[in-house]
């Protein structure tokens, strides 16, 4: 939701490893909020919510630990709203080992 307009929303993510899944679980808790089964906490808190992310993810060394962030965060929603759960462990390990025959064989890595 756009921080000083808390009835604006907007999904999506940037460089990301998880798209429909991500955007689906953003839309499930847009509409949580929307028919206020989630409240929203305050602006401080959410801006200070927004700062520890940034710092974390200005933090992450390498691809793998960016594929746990995204993760993270998709936990995270799925938690919050009644979104159907799935093995995000196996998901996450797929996306590490798709990198890692990235960085070892571009060329035969699909």
């Amino acid at each position: 939701m756009w921080q000083q307009n808390t009835n604006l929303f907007y999904l999506g993510t940037q460089d990301q490893f998880y798209a429909f899944n991500m955007f689906d679980a953003q839309a499930w808790y847009a509409r949580d909020v929307m028919t206020e089964v989630i409240t929203v906490p305050p602006l401080a808190e959410r801006e200070a919510n927004i700062q520890l992310r940034l710092e974390r993810l200005a933090a992450l060394p390498d691809h793998n630990s960016e594929a746990d962030f995204q993760t993270d965060y998709l936990r995270e929603l799925i938690a919050a709203t009644d979104y159907p759960p799935f093995n995000l462990g196996a998901v996450t390990q797929l996306f590490k080992d798709w990198m890692h025959h990235k960085e070892t064989d571009i060329l035969a890595s699909r």
